[in-house]
């Protein structure tokens, strides 16, 4: 640890000063550095006299307000004091940390040093040092070299090739990596590998770096919460292990475009996507004349035909404020899988959010600028309802278009990052998912600093930050080798999550499901309905049908695509089976321990659920009220969160369900029957999988969820967890008791019209 051991020992001298502030940094009720959080209040909505089917929802909501203002007014006032006390203390090993690792005295080596050892000690210094420079602006550092471009120095030479030496011959960067690097660098690559020292860690007062920091892409930021543990190999890839914001496009123009070299691994790519699957220029790429390094589309990661060693960066459809960072390992390394990293609150990108949201006259406004190209400011991607606009109230979590370290309610990044933890750390204890777990760790919870050169750059949001009514942008960073930005809505609306074609689509699940390990009698069953299938089209291939015949039908070439199709339709169908398994392992995470997900639109939704459930700040106990999200009474699903999320996995994963459409088993919601007309088969595709869809295993194991996840069944389980008043319920433990032995016993009634089903859900039919 070198000379970080006088840091070190600052810490444990001053280690209950430090448990303070951690305490402080993990509450829900938000954080910041320098501002008291203000006391919590009662919505308006909870104010009036309830309807008597809201009584249960009103009366939860001002018990918890209770809960609340008693934290506030008894336990955090001193806590609070605690902290103020030995906040000047903190910013001077802030400022003695700052000078050692900003001395051009200071090698590489030992820099690197400094940081990574910090990092074990959860950003402790680095986030002291941050604070010093808030604190101190305009002060005359001397010939200290500037912070933020040490920490983006070693953060990409880390990537670009981590034995590299300062003064070695830069490695050969493809036209992608340079595009990629000079995008989040802000400044050509190459000089990651200067022989000028000064070239490397430019000067705190470098006349260049106004410039530098507009094309940059990583700013400089606080951790807030760290937690590295859960995702040791790779953890380096993301710039918030490294103290930094990152920041997504800040205009439609700053994509990082380049042209790929002809007959790379880029060019192939782009090939395949053009060429091979035949997609419109718009669905993977913004502008016709290139190819960008901030990608619309996810690469089949673990294909080498399409990737290097390095990192990926994309935003896909529909994910509004969300970026995922791939890194690919070289072969051989330890960790030979592509690990993740999804960056929640990197700022909007008007062109890939939904078109509800763009109704908001204050997103319309940002779009507007967005896409006028470049500003002389290089204005940040994040913003917020003017002052009195009636959106603020109506834009719900969408208010922030960052994300947030929330103070009046939204979402509050603290909150996911415990959730996340939570359930990620009771899945790896169950036996049913420690070797399938989709569910996500959180990394990092990273805020942007406040330092004056980034506050000029958010003028739509200071009101709001000033005026206390939400903290600086926050992005939680979460990451799994099986994170993916695909999730199961697919409604043929701009709010769809696909990928925009049925190969991307099921390549991406293949990559985040492991098909070998259902059981076998699942396998067994499908591979010879299959082969069954297969025999019986080629059987029929010329023989008359509806006024023509089966080949016309099913737009088949030769008959020797029968056999490449339906095996196609067998591995779609092996997935279907094996996301039912794992969305019914994961559900048990929460019942097990008495949780649910969402009050309003579930993490088992179609929106909200791909290799495991996502949006995570409202996870908790089960016997929570459900509610709309415009606070006006209780949501149809019923009383509970627990009835959200046995409708939602219903909508997912019964006949029709957003799974089935997603992998091309269920055409737009349309009954699927081979007596169906030509023109159903818009996509031949679906010809296949309209005879498994109607009468096969799948289909039947689809009716089986039906009927466990019906309003039958939520009604049985409702009555039984009331305790004669409709406001008073038994808790949450119970509940789950009484959940799991309806569940347990509806498997095993099925066991005669399903016989499959107490396989794939082991846990209920053993």
């Amino acid at each position: 640890m070198g000379g970080y051991k006088k840091y070190s020992a600052w810490a444990t001298e001053n280690k209950e000063w430090v448990a303070v502030l951690d305490g402080l940094k993990e509450s829900p009720y938000g954080f910041s550095f320098t501002e008291k959080v203000q006391e919590p209040q009662l919505h308006q909505a909870y104010t009036k006299a309830p309807a008597p089917a809201a009584r249960y929802l009103f009366e939860t909501r001002h018990k918890e307000f209770a809960e609340d203002r008693a934290w506030y007014r008894d336990a955090y006032p001193e806590k609070w004091g605690a902290y103020q006390k030995g906040f000047a203390a903190y910013l001077d090993i802030g400022r003695t940390f700052l000078a050692e690792v900003t001395s051009p005295g200071t090698a590489l080596a030992d820099k690197h040093g400094l940081l990574a050892a910090d990092r074990g000690n959860r950003f402790l210094l680095h986030n002291a040092a941050v604070l010093w420079l808030e604190h101190h602006q305009g002060a005359d550092l001397g010939d200290s070299q500037d912070y933020e471009e040490v920490l983006k120095v070693l953060w990409l030479r880390s990537l670009v090739n981590p034995r590299q030496a300062p003064g070695d011959p830069l490695p050969a960067l493809t036209a992608r990596e340079s595009a990629l690097y000079t995008h989040l660098l802000g400044r050509d690559p190459g000089i990651l590998f200067a022989r000028d020292h000064g070239d490397l860690f430019p000067a705190w007062n470098d006349g260049r770096l106004p410039g530098v920091r507009r094309a940059a892409h990583v700013t400089l930021g606080k951790v807030l919460l760290w937690d590295g543990r859960a995702v040791p190999d790779g953890v380096q890839a993301h710039p918030g292990s490294w103290g930094l914001f990152l920041v997504s496009p800040l205009h439609n123009g700053d994509r990082g475009f380049y042209t790929p070299e002809p007959g790379g691994r880029d060019d192939a790519w782009v090939r395949h996507l053009s060429g091979g699957l035949g997609m419109a220029d718009g669905l993977f790429r913004h502008r016709p004349d290139g190819f960008q390094a901030y990608e619309v589309v996810p690469r089949p990661y673990g294909d080498r035909t399409y990737v290097s060693p390095g990192i990926y960066l994309h935003r896909s459809k529909a994910h509004g404020r969300d970026d995922f960072l791939t890194l690919v390992p070289a072969p051989g390394e330890p960790a030979d899988t592509p690990l993740v990293f999804c960056t929640k609150g990197v700022g909007c990108d008007p062109a890939l959010i939904g078109a509800s949201i763009k109704e908001h006259l204050f997103v319309g406004a940002f779009q507007k600028r967005f896409t006028a190209g470049p500003t002389a400011e290089g204005l940040f991607p994040f913003t917020y309802p003017p002052q009195g606009d009636s959106d603020n109230e109506n834009a719900g979590s969408w208010r922030n278009i960052g994300f947030g370290s929330a103070y009046e309610g939204d979402e509050a990044a603290a909150t996911d990052f415990a959730n996340f933890n939570t359930l990620h750390g009771w899945a790896r204890e169950s036996a049913w998912l420690r070797e399938d777990n989709g569910f996500v760790a959180a990394l990092a919870c990273v805020e942007i600093s406040s330092l004056e050169r980034n506050r000029v750059r958010m003028p739509d949001l200071l009101w709001a930050v000033d005026g206390r009514a939400v903290g600086y942008p926050a992005q939680v960073v979460t990451a799994s080798p099986v994170e993916t930005s695909l999730r199961f809505s697919k409604d043929g609306g701009k709010q769809d999550y696909d990928l925009g074609h049925l190969r991307l689509d099921v390549a991406e699940l293949s990559r985040c499901y492991r098909t070998d390990s259902l059981p076998a009698s699942v396998r067994d069953a499908v591979r010879k309905e299959a082969a069954a299938l297969a025999a019986h089209i080629v059987e029929r291939y010329d023989s008359p049908y509806a006024g023509t015949t089966v080949r016309e039908i099913g737009r088949y070439g030769s008959v020797g695509e029968v056999a490449a199709r339906v095996a196609f339709l067998e591995e779609r169908t092996l997935l279907a089976f094996a996301v039912i398994r794992r969305a019914f392992a994961s559900w048990k995470v929460f019942l097990d321990h008495g949780w649910a997900s969402d009050s309003y639109t579930g993490s088992f939704s179609g929106r909200n659920f791909n290799s495991g459930p996502r949006d995570s700040n409202e996870w908790g106990p089960l016997d929570r009220p459900s509610e709309r999200q415009e606070h006006t009474g209780p949501a149809g699903d019923g009383p509970l969160c627990l009835d959200v999320d046995i409708s939602n996995l219903a909508q997912l994963l019964c006949p029709k369900g957003d799974l089935y459409k997603v992998l091309g088993l269920l055409n737009e919601g349309a009954e699927l029957s081979p007596e169906t007309s030509e023109g159903f088969y818009e996509d031949a595709s679906f010809y296949e999988a309209a005879y498994m869809a109607t009468d096969g295993v799948l289909s039947r194991t689809a009716r089986s969820v039906a009927g466990l996840c019906g309003s039958a069944m939520r009604e049985k389980i409702r009555k039984e967890s009331l305790v004669g008043d409709p406001a008073a319920f038994l808790s949450a433990e119970r509940i789950a008791g009484i959940t799991t032995e309806h569940f347990t016993k509806g498997v095993k009634d099925r066991k005669g019209q399903d016989p499959l089903l107490a396989d794939l859900l082991p846990w209920w039919g053993a």
